[in-house]
């Protein structure tokens, strides 16, 4: 099994397995800029593994997402915003593609509290 740190992300690929996990649980996995950062890369590199056939997306802690991080948005320029909204754009792009590359049938979702929609 290989693991890699991100700053609010862990992956861990485990034979034919790329485990995604946001993780930030004193936030609720609220997704900040740099989570999103994190997760368009974590998915880059699960997706660029050749071997991985299923891509399992989970949250530490309580809440698997609580959506985005409004605590981050204090004080910030529209451009600003408006480069935070494309990152996340960018990550659930990449995630819906990957997923639907390994999984071209209809897929289900399994978590408990809080998520989004992929």
């Amino acid at each position: 099994m290989s693991t890699t740190d991100y700053e609010t992300i862990r992956v861990d690929i485990a034979d034919t397995v790329g485990t995604i996990l946001l993780n930030r649980p004193d936030k609720r996995n609220a997704l900040n800029l740099q989570m999103c950062h994190d997760l368009l890369a974590a998915i880059q590199q699960v997706d660029g593994d050749e071997n991985v056939k299923i891509i399992i997306v989970r949250g530490a802690g309580p809440s698997f997402c609580a959506g985005a991080d409004v605590g981050e948005r204090k004080d910030v320029t529209e451009a600003w915003l408006r480069n935070r909204r494309q990152r996340a754009f960018a990550a659930y792009d990449a995630l819906r593609q990957a997923v639907h590359r390994r999984m071209p049938r209809p897929s289900g979702r399994l978590g408990r509290g809080n998520r989004l929609g992929v």
